[in-house]
């Protein structure tokens, strides 16, 4: 599994040194030198995980951050800070970064820091996955004229909030046809109850 990691560090010398070191790792990198740079490769959604610095020349990390810890998908930031930053990164942690290191880096720390990242990462992938897999329906259409016209019926009543009868032999697929109307539907996010009519004992 790959990861990208995006460096925001406005010292050329240090941002190189350290996306060699990371690179050496089998990460994938995007480096910027700036905000403005940063933004771009967030707006692209390139970046896992984020490595930023605080003090930049067009402003301060803390307003990116403040911005990333709004998106849907954000990723795991780690501040890079001087001494004299250290209050301003504990603060930030309590607004959604999730760890800073003190320059001059030390690799040691920095490895185990961006594991704890890519760990968040696989987490959040894992159960976007699951709820891809989840919204899929398990109807196959196939070819057939008649089962892409059936599909399409579904499509239209899965909107709806009217009663849907299906009819058919044992075998036919009714069970199957329901479930893909329940999960294209506004309550795909709900309970699907599968009840055998024929089971159950009239009086």
């Amino acid at each position: 599994m790959s990861y990208t990691i995006l460096i925001v560090e406005d010292n050329d010398n240090a941002r190189l040194f350290i996306a060699e070191h990371l690179s050496s790792l089998g990460y994938e990198l995007c480096e910027a030198s700036n905000l403005q740079e940063a933004e771009k490769y967030i707006d692209s959604e390139k970046a896992d995980i984020i490595l930023l610095d605080i003090l930049l020349p067009d402003g301060s990390g803390l307003d990116l951050l403040d911005r990333i810890v709004k998106l849907s998908q954000r990723p795991p930031i780690i501040l890079m800070t001087g001494h004299g930053d250290i209050n301003m990164a504990v603060e930030a942690m309590k607004n959604g970064a999730m760890d800073f290191l003190q320059k001059p880096i030390d690799f040691n720390l920095l490895e185990k820091s961006i594991k704890q990242a890519c760990e968040v990462v696989t987490m959040r992938r894992e159960i976007a996955e699951y709820r891809r897999s989840q919204q899929k329906p398990d109807f196959i259409v196939g070819k057939n004229p008649i089962m892409k016209h059936l599909y399409e019926l579904a499509q239209r009543v899965a909107h709806t909030s009217s009663s849907v009868l299906i009819t058919g032999d044992t075998g036919t697929g009714k069970e199957v046809l329901a479930r893909a109307i329940h999960q294209i539907g506004p309550r795909k996010d709900k309970l699907f109850m599968d009840i055998d009519s024929g089971a159950i004992q009239t009086f």
